[in-house]
């Protein structure tokens, strides 16, 4: 069967042709395409047809975009025209942005999100506080040692039956610090229904004898605590006297002061060797630059100054001891005028602020 010999112009003419019919009624986009006369010589005959519909459609692309651009250019000229003879308005250039219009609609945006998030905030609120579930049935208090748990307690039973959430922690917090033993104390809510209250209580450091008679318990800012039970209480430190009342603040600082100054000398009297501070009934800080101290079994006051506390402490013991074995030659040594009348009288007082010549005071 025989092939009849193709058309070496087919496809080129059916592409030039698919063109001419998209211009149908009007004027063709490429003006006289031509066929090439000759072909390309030392090529086969496809790659011919091939590169002859390249070199086409190059032509045809490229008329098309300067045919767009020329209508496009008509297009202006025919607005500038009617612009100039005012038939038609000149279009206005769009302003651009400002920073401040921006920043303002980025506020007004934040702000309406913040106001939503607000009111369902206050909506669930109001919905949980107004729950039977969070009513306070149940306080839990921790920590309360020496501060009376009944005294504690009675303080926050008005709060029970009420609504968890409606509770004022600080309010509840400074109630509860009213009470002399607290320092510190911890509330929190316990879901659903319960309080925490954690005391932290402040630490006693020495009794203190009041101007009312009374023996009670001081802290280190020399604050009253509550009376002292000695049969509750062993080994109690020696007694504090000369400590003032009031608020003020150079009686707090006086009051410091003089705390500093007996836990300065209950160190001293305690370290190397025996405990002297447990020979001592009372000390006396009423001036911290003559402190007083009075022994437990002798009833004798002894002075000891502002320092050298335990030392001086010590001559006054071994002056006593001497005055009990009647020992004139160790009350000389001492330099105390009138020995024997020493030995034979009642000592009220010692003096050993100077160590080298201790003077003793005798009871009337």
């Amino acid at each position: 069967m025989s092939v009849p010999p193709k058309n070496e112009n087919q496809s080129y003419s059916n592409m030039a042709q698919r063109h001419h019919r998209r211009a149908a009624g009007g004027t063709s986009v490429v003006a006289d395409v031509k066929t090439p006369a000759g072909r390309r010589r030392g090529l086969p005959e496809d790659y011919q047809r091939e590169a002859e519909e390249q070199d086409y459609q190059a032509r045809y692309e490229r008329e098309l975009q300067e045919r767009r651009q020329q209508r496009a250019a008509e297009r202006r000229g025919t607005r500038q025209r009617e612009i100039l003879s005012g038939r038609v308005e000149k279009r206005p250039r769009t302003q651009p942005v400002s920073e401040a219009t921006k920043r303002w609609v980025y506020i007004t945006l934040i702000s309406l999100v913040a106001l939503i998030v607000l009111v369902g905030s206050v909506m669930a609120y109001s919905k949980v506080t107004g729950s039977q579930l969070f009513v306070l049935k149940e306080i839990e208090l921790q920590g309360a040692k020496r501060a009376a748990p009944k005294e504690l307690l009675r303080v926050l039973e008005p709060y029970k039956s009420k609504n968890l959430w409606q509770l004022d922690l600080q309010i509840i917090r400074e109630a509860i610090e009213k009470n002399p033993w607290v320092f510190e104390a911890d509330v929190s809510r316990v879901l659903p229904d319960s309080l925490r209250v954690t005391v932290h209580e402040r630490e006693p450091v020495a009794p203190w004898h009041s101007p009312q008679g009374a023996i009670v318990w001081v802290d280190r800012e020399a604050r009253s605590l509550g009376e002292l039970d000695f049969n509750q209480v062993q080994n109690v430190p020696p007694i504090i006297n000369g400590l003032e009342e009031g608020t003020d603040e150079d009686v707090k600082a006086l009051n410091q002061r003089r705390m500093e100054v007996y836990q300065l000398l209950l160190n001293e009297l305690d370290q190397n060797g025996a405990k002297l501070s447990e020979q001592i009934d009372e000390v006396d800080l009423k001036e911290v630059q003559a402190v007083r101290f009075h022994l437990l079994k002798r009833n004798v006051s002894v002075m000891v100054g502002d320092t050298e506390y335990r030392s001086r402490l010590e001559i006054a013991l071994k002056v006593l001891d001497a005055i009990e074995r009647k020992d004139l030659s160790a009350l000389g040594f001492y330099k105390i005028a009138d020995a024997q009348r020493v030995i034979e009288s009642r000592i009220s007082y010692l003096n050993v602020i100077r160590p080298e010549q201790v003077i003793v005071g005798l009871a009337e």
